[in-house]
């Protein structure tokens, strides 16, 4: 009872202790506080002093806010391909020298000449994908591909032969050209 005494006048992070209210059902007291924000918050004394209350709750959506506004893709398509060619490369202990800027979707597939679209939530045949041309190479700048779900990703005999045809004249083409105009999706 002593030390909740002590908070009047003190300031723990950004609360301010106004006044002590009640026990609560630990036998530990209740004060009000004021948040730097302007909202008043109810908390036990000792959870303030500890420092496991730090505010009313804005800090944590100050320091959310700042986290998904970095770069400013996050729930992106690009952002959602590159952190699944991270996590692979991770995985699989290849090298990734990618970064997110590098990844641009075109709108139409430049294998198959289809328009390229995301659905929330699952993957369709006009879905954009993160490939690596050479599977034994981590994902790089010169090794990265841009294409769509089908056919290459999908069951082999759900594809036409014109579309196998188009891939595999692309992958040629990309392959005997040269290193600037290999990577589609990367600047």
């Amino acid at each position: 009872m002593g030390t909740s005494l002590k908070l009047k006048g003190k300031k723990f992070f950004r609360l301010t202790p106004l006044r002590r209210l009640r026990l609560d059902h630990h036998s530990q007291w209740v004060w009000s506080f004021r948040c730097d924000c302007g909202k008043r918050v109810t908390a036990p004394a000792t959870r303030v002093q500890l420092g496991h209350t730090r505010s009313c709750g804005c800090f944590q959506r100050e320091q959310a806010k700042r986290y998904r506004t970095i770069h400013g893709k996050c729930n992106t398509v690009e952002y959602r391909l590159f952190q699944g060619a991270l996590s692979r490369a991770k995985r699989d202990g290849l090298p990734f020298s990618l970064r997110l800027n590098d990844i641009v979707i075109p709108p139409v597939c430049p294998l198959l000449g289809i328009n390229l679209f995301v659905r929330k939530g699952f993957l369709t045949p006009n879905s954009p994908t993160l490939d690596r041309i050479n599977m034994n190479k981590g994902y790089t700048k010169r090794n990265s591909s841009r294409a769509s779900q089908s056919p290459g990703n999908q069951n082999q005999r759900d594809s036409s032969t014109p579309k196998c045809r188009s891939v595999g004249n692309c992958a040629y083409r990309r392959l005997s050209s040269s290193s600037r105009q290999r990577s589609i999706c990367c600047r």
